[in-house]
């Protein structure tokens, strides 16, 4: 349970948070009233003051990293968040004389919390301090479920158990009941509407959208919605790129604005987090100019790419959860960038460093088994190589630009695009068309 590294840290800690205002470093002053409520917040009780160092900052990420790296059920959050809990911690017990001589702290008589310490033997002290901190940094892992908006998209509602992702229809009341049980706060917002039950507005309520994108997952509220923005990343890329080569429709984005927006709502075991948030989570679909419809032969080919992707070879999963990323940083972004990360999806599922050419070359031929292809992939390279180099800034300063057009009779962003849509489906569904 106790990790000797971490016990140092959390002493060293104690020692940076300062009682008096330091003279020999730069110190942050804090101010917040002692006691189980967040700092800052100024409703009654004994205020405090003290200082933060440098170091203390840099202690508190170091035992926080630390802390998810060693301790598994502390593997869903995120450093910053974990960081801010173990400062809040200090907060809630600075004079609670198990841990420390209260009157040392309010009245400024020591120089740092380890002078008032109520345990003089260190050792114990630090145990009995990460014992109460691991607790609370525990209690900030939860269990969430995050909505995103999905224009343009019409399709029933469906599951991704595998992936724990949902495509709810925004009219289908009984599909968003189901969340009810786990997830109690959603009863007080409407979906369809994008009104709480209260008739408050969301950003929701202006939103153009047929379509809802919920992912479920743990972690801290920043780091779950971390986690969830990655899973909606690897589901739109997959999606669209089955849009794509399955259906050979176009993807041409409109000048609208794409959706930023998320909801998220905590779970029934949630100790210590607001209920619902709405948060930007970025931009993760372009506005299209026309509708897709997500329909049931294309939502058994995307079951059969999830169920192919997590049976896979851990290796194989995540250089395709990669590739699966850049290419929705593709899809949101614009001009060469648009290439480069379609290539770097490529390179992604492909590539090692020192051989990167070669190896993609040669998994492009494996994975298409089309001559055409791998040579368009030699002069796509070549571009590719000329966008990073500065050699050109757009396609058509590419000195082999129209040699390309006219000897392919197609366009190198639009190959790159279809080139990494089908490496990613077809690595593992080699027997796919398209």
């Amino acid at each position: 349970m106790y990790d000797k590294k971490i016990l140092s840290l959390l002493i060293a800690l104690t020692k940076e948070i300062r009682l008096i205002k330091p003279t020999d470093v730069q110190g942050y002053q804090a101010q917040f009233i002692a006691g189980n409520k967040p700092p800052f917040t100024f409703s009654g009780g004994i205020g405090v003051t003290w200082w933060y160092t440098d170091k203390a900052f840099k202690l508190c990420s170091s035992i926080a990293s630390m802390s998810i790296e060693r301790y598994p059920q502390l593997g869903d959050g995120d450093k910053d968040k974990l960081s801010d809990v173990i400062k809040n911690a200090f907060c809630t017990i600075c004079l609670n004389s198990d841990f420390f001589n209260g009157d040392d702290i309010f009245l400024m008589r020591k120089q740092s919390l380890f002078e008032a310490r109520s345990i003089n033997d260190v050792d114990v002290f630090s145990r009995k301090l990460w014992s109460f901190i691991l607790n609370q940094l525990e209690d900030s892992i939860g269990y969430w479920c995050f909505v995103y908006p999905l224009p343009r998209l019409i399709t029933e509602s469906f599951e991704l158990g595998e992936d724990n992702i949902s495509v709810v229809k925004k009219s289908d009341k009984e599909a968003w009941k189901k969340f009810e049980l786990e997830y109690p706060e959603t009863k007080f917002w409407d979906p369809s509407t994008g009104l709480f039950a209260d008739g408050k507005e969301t950003p929701f309520s202006r939103l153009k959208h047929e379509a809802l994108l919920i992912c479920r997952c743990a972690g801290t509220s920043d780091g779950g919605k971390f986690k969830a923005e990655i899973r909606f990343k690897r589901f739109l890329s997959i999606v669209f790129a089955l849009f794509r080569t399955q259906k050979n429709l176009r993807l041409t984005k409109s000048a609208a604005q794409p959706y930023r927006i998320c909801i998220q709502f905590k779970s029934k075991e949630n100790q210590s987090s607001s209920g619902t948030i709405m948060s930007e989570i970025g931009e993760l679909l372009p506005y299209y100019i026309t509708d897709f419809e997500l329909r049931d032969d294309i939502i058994s080919v995307l079951r059969k790419w999830y169920n192919a992707l997590f049976s896979a070879e851990q290796d194989k999963q995540d250089r395709i959860k990669k590739a699966a990323h850049f290419i929705n940083n593709a899809m949101t972004s614009s001009g060469i960038d648009t290439y480069i990360h379609y290539f770097i999806s490529l390179d992604s599922l492909f590539g090692k460093m020192g051989d990167v050419e070669r190896l993609i070359k040669e998994g492009v031929n494996n994975c298409l088994s089309d001559a055409k292809w791998t040579h368009k992939t030699e002069w796509l390279y070549n571009l590719r190589s000329e966008f990073v180099h500065g050699g050109a800034r757009f396609e058509k300063e590419w000195k082999d630009f129209d040699r390309y057009v006219n000897h392919f009779g197609t366009h190198p962003f639009t190959d790159v695009m279809d080139l990494a849509f089908q490496c990613i489906l077809k690595s593992l569904m080699p027997n796919l068309s398209g």
